[in-house]
């Protein structure tokens, strides 16, 4: 109790001081409506202030489950499109009664969030958070809204692995979307913006900035994919292939959402594959 008199008595007069000026602030505003008026848009403006900043706060929380509904919005507007092509294509045929299967539109996506990802080893790996429950099986391909990303390599009931381009041990069949000649997409492990492409012929037509895109000879990836933009091409000598260097079309430093490729005709394919190899 003593503090507290001490304390009031050396600092009083501030108190004072302080709630003098506050009754004749509030005199001013109520007696002059200038003032009035003033007072009201400038506490009106900082609780604009305030409140925006906070809607701000909120919203930027907010991000993530806003991605996620329109990586899954976007993912079954995909499914669409791509089963009313089929359907379109069967309506358009004149040429065969029968019901058309065709490989390129036989696809669903299964849309995932990367829960993992790496970047800067030689044997990259990216984790999904979707897995055999959700219909995803092992050499499934991965993309997203850029373009390829790689290909499911093993699954348990809700979590995926992905072998992602950005691995030593990926190779994907491309071809330049403008010549249509084919080559393969591997990574030397160096700069993760960056990957090759092999087994182009010297004779081939390909170009800087031309793109290269999934050529659709196998059953993991549609045709027509990006893959990449060709940044550096040379012929070395005494080699009879090209030296190809592109940059890729997803960017996997900040890969967030993807769609897993599921082909419904894979098995059947890969039967009559085998029939043929025998």
């Amino acid at each position: 109790m003593e503090q507290l008199l001490r304390f009031l008595m050396r600092y009083g007069v501030y108190f004072l001081f302080v709630f003098l000026e506050a009754i004749s602030f509030v005199f001013i505003v109520n007696q002059n409506s200038f003032q009035r008026a003033s007072f009201l848009s400038s506490s009106n403006y900082i609780s604009a202030s305030v409140y925006s900043a906070a809607n701000s706060f909120v919203e930027y929380f907010g991000l993530s489950e806003a991605n996620k509904q329109l990586s899954d919005e976007n993912n079954q507007l995909k499914n669409k499109v791509v089963r009313l092509e089929a359907e379109l294509a069967q309506l358009t045929d004149t040429t065969d009664r029968r019901p058309l299967v065709l490989a390129d539109k036989e696809y669903q996506f299964i849309a995932a969030k990367v829960i993992s990802n790496s970047v800067n080893k030689l044997k990259n790996t990216i984790t999904l958070n979707k897995g055999r429950l959700d219909g995803i099986e092992p050499e499934m391909g991965v993309i997203n809204n850029q373009g390829v990303v790689g290909v499911v390599s093993a699954v348990t009931d809700h979590y995926a692995s992905v072998i992602p381009v950005l691995n030593s041990k990926s190779r994907i069949s491309c071809k330049s979307k403008r010549s249509n000649d084919f080559g393969v997409l591997l990574w030397n492990g160096i700069d993760p913006d960056y990957v090759q492409v092999d087994e182009v012929p010297r004779h081939a037509v390909i170009h800087v900035r031309d793109t290269l895109v999934t050529s659709g000879f196998s059953s993991i990836f549609p045709e027509g994919i990006p893959v990449g933009y060709v940044t550096r091409c040379a012929t070395p000598e005494n080699k009879s292939y090209y030296s190809i260097e592109a940059k890729t079309a997803a960017i996997f430093r900040t890969l967030s959402y993807v769609k897993v490729v599921k082909f419904k005709y894979k098995e059947e394919l890969r039967e009559v594959q085998k029939e043929d190899e025998q």
